[in-house]
């Protein structure tokens, strides 16, 4: 007789070295909410409701919350039970449409019975229903953070149209779920039938999806929250949406603002392009150095800027030459603006007669004539007029004679005198205590061949505010001449077809800190600017604006019309950059921004670290980080 060989039984491997590192370290304690950890506390939350008409990607924002681990289990429904609980339900909304007493519940049971019908026909043609459970787990350190943390996923969920609960005294059993399979897991007290969800349903779930941006001629800025990379040219055009270059970036000290605008600088000049940018603390000096750029400072030691000298600012859209006539009417109102800024006691019948005076020395001058067109904008800097020629006349109008005779002239009116006399207080102030700044023909650094320039406005902070206002207001009428110079021939040539896109060398404008020049006080930058982003795309300019909050553009004033221009100016823009925001600027950016933000984004806002930001284009929205090479990270040190 053979008797064969008693397999010998395999002893159950025991490996306590890798459980010793595998097991909660410190041992746990299930409570009635959570399981108390040695290293924290740790929850799970259970979704149970889930969208009516879900979207492509529905899983996504699920999988992509941060400091979670998300657990899908999914298993096979048996199609008998399918067509069985199909059948009920068919009967059901059946007999719900047949007894229902308003038009809008028989409405609401019909579009259930045309899904249920819809669900078998698949079913028929071999689908499978997917059975599905989803569970979020979080952990904190202490039991606040650990709700905080669940009340956030909750909030999330309900943004998204999904409901969730943490399980009372089943918080033990739901974490073991992570190491069990489906099948497993109905055999537990608390078991969870899956969710049946149809097969094509599940597949657009797809959570692997990363969100990306990628233009053509893109430069590498960092990673979505999805991980998706970030290739950004500012100056795309997609022909659709992002038709023009305008931005505007915020983010509290220490959230990554300086750096975000310091790499937008180092990209365009990198490929080539113009740029001209304001600094108020210096912290551009050394990148500006490194590009082998100019700094030139707004204090008078860099030179005069004439607010009196006129520009070529309007083109003919239909020949792409000069329009010399409304260039000089927008320089009329640039220097009213000017004076507006300088001194805000002066009214609309003191800007008029200042108008008055100001346009009949240049017509004395030759520089303008309302019998024909001059060339205005094309003369020599010595040839326009400065403030003290403006002065001297209006004291020729004021007085009988001056110095001699400073007595008013007698055939002129109360109010004329009253006027003359204001702007005679106000031009003397200029000229004497200012004069350096703006009493002067131009002659500041030549920059025209200039690929990059900078004005250092810190020497000016120390001044009062009206004159630094009027000095950066000042040199914004000076580049939107160079960006007009610059960008006309290459409107011609792109009109013309002779030239590619690629070849054009395009026009960057940054202005940080630009609260200082653009708020509530100053209705005219607020026009000026909101005329500039409308303008600024036909040359190939692109303006940014930088600051730290929001709200300083509105310093607490939302309701009057300069506020809604200030709305309407960020609402201009084709990209925002928001950084870390306190949570009082919140409303602020609901109000600017809440179109192009969900409501989970603005939440988020506050909470974003260093170098993160939501990026807003035309088109989409994306939750990034930005990244920097060690060359950038070497040469953007300080103010980061």
């Amino acid at each position: 007789m053979v008797f064969r060989k008693k397999k010998k039984k395999k002893k159950s491997q025991f490996n306590p070295a890798f459980l010793a590192q595998i097991q909660p370290q410190g041992g746990y304690v299930n409570q009635d909410f959570h399981v108390r950890l040695g290293d924290g506390r740790t929850s799970c939350v259970t979704i149970y409701g889930y969208p009516v008409d879900p979207d492509y990607y529905w899983l996504t924002p699920i999988m992509s919350m941060d400091d979670t681990i998300v657990l899908v289990d999914l298993a096979n429904e048996d199609k008998e039970e399918s067509r069985e609980l199909i059948s009920r339900s068919l009967d059901e909304q059946g007999s719900r449409n047949a007894y229902a007493k308003k038009a809008i519940d028989a409405m609401d049971a019909q579009d259930s019975e045309e899904t249920l019908r819809a669900t078998y026909k698949k079913l028929k043609n071999g689908e499978v229903n997917k059975l599905v459970v989803i569970r979020i787990y979080v952990h904190a350190y202490t039991q606040e953070a650990l709700e905080e943390k669940e009340n956030q996923v909750l909030k999330q969920l309900n943004a998204y149209e999904f409901q969730g609960t943490v399980h009372i005294n089943e918080q033990l059993k739901d974490i073991k779920t992570m190491l069990l399979p489906y099948k497993e897991q109905q055999k537990l007290i608390n078991a969870r039938k899956g969710r049946p969800i149809p097969t094509d349903i599940m597949g657009a779930s797809f959570p692997f999806h990363f969100k990306s941006l990628k233009d053509p001629f893109g430069s590498f800025w960092g990673y979505s929250s999805t991980n998706g990379v970030i290739l950004l040219d500012t100056f795309h055009n997609d022909g659709g949406l992002r038709i023009s270059y305008d931005g505007v970036l915020v983010g509290r000290k220490g959230s990554g603002k300086s750096t975000a605008i310091k790499k937008l600088l180092d990209d365009r000049i990198l490929r080539g392009d113009v740029a001209r940018g304001f600094d108020v603390t210096g912290e551009f000096k050394d990148i500006i150095l490194s590009r082998g750029g100019k700094i030139i400072a707004l204090d008078g030691t860099g030179g005069i800027i004439n607010p009196l000298q006129a520009y070529a600012t309007i083109i003919n859209d239909d020949t792409g030459e000069i329009d010399e006539v409304a260039s000089y009417e927008q320089h009329k109102n640039k220097v009213a603006n000017f004076l507006r800024y300088y001194s805000r006691e002066l009214d609309a019948f003191d800007i008029s007669e200042f108008n008055e005076i100001h346009h009949a020395v240049y017509v004395e001058r030759g520089l303008y004539s309302d019998d024909k067109v001059i060339a205005t904008s094309q003369f020599a800097a010595n040839e326009y007029p400065i403030f003290s020629d403006i002065l001297e006349k209006i004291r020729q109008k004021l007085y009988i004679s001056y110095p001699e005779n400073q007595n008013v002239r007698p055939t002129l009116s109360d109010a004329i005198a009253k006027r003359l006399d204001r702007l005679e207080a106000i031009l003397r102030d200029l000229v004497g205590v200012y004069g350096s700044l703006f009493n002067g023909h131009s002659n500041i650094e030549n920059f025209d061949n200039e690929q990059l320039v900078c004005f250092y406005v810190g020497a000016l902070t120390s001044k009062a505010d009206n004159v630094m206002a009027a000095q950066l207001f000042n040199v914004m009428n000076l580049l939107w001449d160079d960006m007009v110079r610059h960008g006309k021939p290459f409107l011609k040539a792109w009109n013309r077809g002779e030239i590619e896109w690629e070849d054009i060398i395009f026009y960057l404008l940054y202005l940080d800190e630009s609260h200082k020049i653009i708020n509530t006080t100053f209705k005219e930058a607020v026009e000026f600017f909101l005329d500039f982003v409308r303008q600024d795309r036909k040359y190939f300019g692109g303006l940014w604006l930088a600051s730290q909050g929001i709200h300083d553009y509105y310093k607490g004033n939302h309701n009057d019309d300069v506020s809604e221009k200030i709305t309407e100016l960020l609402r201009q823009t084709t990209y925002q950059f928001i950084m870390n925001q306190q949570s009082s600027n919140l409303d602020a950016i609901r109000t600017v921004f809440g179109e192009a933000l969900t409501e989970t984004e603005i939440q988020s806002i506050p909470k974003l670290n260093k170098g993160e930001a939501i990026l807003c284009t035309t088109s989409d929205t994306f939750m990034m980080n930005i990244e920097l090479s060690e060359e950038e990270d070497r040469i953007f040190a300080g103010g980061r």
